[in-house]
């Protein structure tokens, strides 16, 4: 048995808390950065301030979500990609997948 295969393996809920712990620690760190951020703003900059940082977290979350949602999407197609040797389409797949062009 390979490390790889833990998914298939191992009891469920300990082999999808070990899939699942990037994106655990991900949001995590994002708390703990908000936190800060609203600690600092309201400490040294004033209650607009973090009354303008209260109000764009919303919008902000809307960005990560989004660009979370595009990523999974491109890895799923990669991924498909790749499961049917298709190296053809998975190379172009990586070369577009991004909004800037590559030089």
């Amino acid at each position: 048995m390979s490390k790889d295969e833990y998914l298939i393996t191992d009891a469920p809920l300990k082999a999808l808390t070990v899939f699942a712990m990037p994106m655990i620690l991900g949001s995590f760190f994002q708390q703990v950065y908000n936190m800060a951020d609203s600690i600092i703003v309201g400490q040294y900059v004033g209650s607009s301030a973090l009354a303008a940082v209260g109000a764009c977290a919303a919008l902000t979350n809307v960005f990560i979500c989004v660009a979370l949602g595009a990523g999974i999407g491109a890895g799923v197609l990669v991924s498909r990609y790749f499961g049917a040797r298709n190296s053809g389409s998975q190379a172009h797949l990586h070369r577009h997948r991004h909004p800037v062009p590559h030089k």
